[in-house]
């Protein structure tokens, strides 16, 4: 291996989880997403293997951890689960290539270790978000790119900088404000949906598939106020179309309806000053990548949470490279 790593030949994609963040080349994939923004842990295959694993804990802010005991206790814990009869050769004296460029707040250690595949692997803690982070790579003797390797483990951050953070899964990406934490998630085949709160806000997106069928039976609208979201029926939700970056769509707006709105005359006072009971959001149907959205905002200036989020809301086209389009 090279003191520096190069540069991958193949286009990457970015995943982001709970302000973990890495780029992994186009053809891998999240297959399991679990845990919180306290702890967590995310595997990545190929259209074979298994190629990536992190997993991450937030240590206590009033000690350092010692990672070269973390990493003894990590070892130790391989050996338990390897095969038997399989011999397992861990070595933390590994260097990865390209470690120097990692954000100086993180305390690294690089390691590796092998049995029936290779594998690469980085430990560090971070002095700004306090999280512990356990990352490695792994391919088949016959399948080995260290350059790979090495490129995707360095492009690993366990925080954002900025007022934003990226939730990125397999080709969808959507920049979110920091303060929400993810309540629910659902990674389907025809559905990626997150929903969001903070404080008295609350902020849902989804990307729906098929949007082509789902537009030959129904107008956008429709779809949106008596299938989508069900649970709003009894929200008068308004409707106003607009073209949102080039694709036809729709603004709404609505309020949760409460006893007092039958009074006349309070109920319309009450409503101002409750605004966490006002909902808005936009939807459009991109027809280049056949995706219907739907960004949804509830409480203070939650239109302009909806139009901030889904600014930024976008599917990679097949093919294309990042940074190209």
């Amino acid at each position: 291996m090279s003191d520096a790593a190069e540069p991958l030949e193949v286009s990457t994609k970015l995943f982001g989880w709970n302000g973990m963040t890495c780029q992994i080349p186009v053809h891998w994939d999240v297959t399991s997403v679990s845990g919180s923004a306290k702890s967590g842990y995310f595997a990545f295959d190929d259209e074979q293997d298994r190629r990536l694993e992190i997993k991450y804990e937030r240590a206590g802010r009033m000690r350092k951890p010692d990672l070269d005991r973390t990493l003894s206790g990590y070892f130790a814990t391989l050996k338990k689960k390897a095969k038997s009869g399989q011999e397992l050769r861990l070595d933390d004296s590994v260097r990865v290539p390209g470690v120097e460029t990692m954000p100086a707040e993180y305390e690294v250690r690089s390691y590796g270790w092998e049995a029936d595949a290779i594998t690469r692997g980085l430990i560090w803690h971070c002095s700004t978000c306090h999280r512990i982070v356990i990352a490695e790579c792994r391919a088949r003797k016959n399948r080995v790119n260290t350059k790979e390797m090495a490129q995707v483990l360095t492009s690993i951050r366990c925080h954002c900088e900025g007022d934003t953070a990226p939730w990125a899964v397999f080709d969808f990406e959507v920049l979110v404000p920091r303060e929400f934490e993810l309540g629910l998630s659902r990674l389907q085949a025809g559905l990626i949906s997150f929903s969001f709160s903070a404080k008295k806000r609350r902020l849902v997106v989804d990307r729906l598939g098929m949007g082509q069928v789902v537009m030959k039976h129904s107008s956008l609208d429709t779809y949106v106020r008596d299938v989508h979201y069900k649970k709003l029926r009894k929200i008068r939700l308004r409707f106003q179309p607009v073209n949102w970056n080039g694709h036809e769509g729709f603004r709404f707006e609505g309020e949760h309806k409460r006893l007092y709105d039958w009074i006349p005359a309070l109920g319309a006072r009450i409503r101002a000053w409750r605004v966490s009971d006002h909902i808005a959001g936009l939807t459009w149907f991109e027809e280049p990548t056949n995706r219907i959205y739907v960004i949804r905002a509830e409480g203070p200036d939650c239109m302009e949470l909806a139009e901030k989020v889904a600014a930024s809301a976008r599917s990679r086209i097949a093919g294309e490279v990042p940074g190209n389009g």
